[in-house]
């Protein structure tokens, strides 16, 4: 049994109360671990050490540039009281929970409840949002089996970057911008789906989560794991993109692999001039198939409908519940 007391930025209050009949519990503050080494009595924050003697990040905030008003090694805006950092930096999906008018984004909502989904049937890791911001919760233990670790590795690498990543939506279109941008279309997601169940494969392969991690990867953070410094770009989708999958696409197919998914062979259409859009996947036994893209609300009216009602009815309550 160990009780602790903290000052509002996390300082411990030394008092008669402090017992403990087990090892001590280094998980203290906000959950964090307290690390005693060479007395520097630092919590380790997992993208940053954290000082609550000072108050104070021992690193720069990697998004200082959007509070000027602050210090860089300001802690929570100076407002421990309201605010928290969850691990010092952050998958910014604010945007996808309210609107420009501070309401409820019921597409994003949507969006968010997919993505999450998805990623947890990918990684394996259980998410939940603080702030506004996507995070692992690591209170429960990541699965391994029937996941991809590779994928794992990545998200969390991003989680843990000092680049922010902005999740927001796209109206027609997937795609990334300015580096750290990432915008999600239900509209195209739903057809890149469709279009794989049409041909009875698995939709995991396309969908809300591997569209993420493909988009993602054209931010800083996402290049940063494997490397670069500079942001990935995919290939001419005129010329050799009807080919080649890409440099992008190569990452995302080791993703699918260990999930035994089929791998997509090009990064743009295949044949040109049919209905929607083609693309050669490739399944796990070799066998190569062409899907065509389409619009989902076309072949699916059911799932329009479901997608419609979750907007709807669904959306407010979803939004409280993982805010939470």
């Amino acid at each position: 049994m160990q009780e602790e007391h903290y000052y509002p930025f996390g300082l411990n209050q030394v008092g008669d109360w402090y017992a403990t009949t087990a090892p001590e519990n280094k998980y203290q503050f906000n959950g964090k671990e307290l690390n005693e080494e060479m007395g520097l009595n630092w919590t380790d924050y997992g993208a940053r050490w954290y000082d609550a003697t000072l108050g104070r990040w021992g690193q720069i905030d990697p998004a200082a540039s959007e509070y000027s008003n602050l210090s860089p090694y300001n802690y929570v805006a100076n407002n421990p009281i309201l605010l928290v950092d969850p691990d010092g930096t952050r998958i910014d999906v604010s945007a996808l929970l309210n609107n420009g008018n501070g309401g409820v984004n019921k597409d994003g909502i949507w969006l968010l409840a997919n993505l999450i989904w998805e990623l947890n049937a990918i990684t394996g890791m259980q998410f939940r949002i603080e702030n506004g911001n996507l995070v692992e919760n690591k209170e429960i233990k990541a699965r391994t089996e029937g996941t991809s670790k590779s994928a794992r590795d990545y998200v969390r690498g991003v989680i843990g970057d000092d680049k922010v990543v902005n999740v927001k939506v796209g109206e027609n279109e997937s795609f990334a911008a300015d580096g750290e941008n990432v915008f999600l279309s239900t509209t195209q997601i739903e057809g890149q789906m469709n279009s794989l169940e049409e041909k009875g494969l698995n939709s995991l392969s396309y969908g809300y989560g591997m569209t993420f991690l493909h988009e993602s990867l054209h931010t800083y953070a996402g290049a940063k794991q494997y490397g670069e410094s500079e942001l990935l770009h995919d290939p001419n989708p005129f010329g050799e993109g009807t080919s080649i999958a890409g440099p992008v696409e190569e990452k995302v197919n080791v993703f699918r692999q260990e999930l035994r998914l089929p791998q997509r062979l090009q990064y743009s259409d295949f044949p040109r001039g049919l209905r929607g859009i083609g693309l050669e996947w490739q399944k796990p036994n070799g066998e190569k198939v062409v899907t065509l893209q389409t619009s989902r609300e076309q072949y699916s009216r059911e799932r329009q409908k479901w997608i419609n009602f979750f907007k709807t009815n669904i959306a407010p309550t979803y939004k409280k519940m993982i805010s939470k």
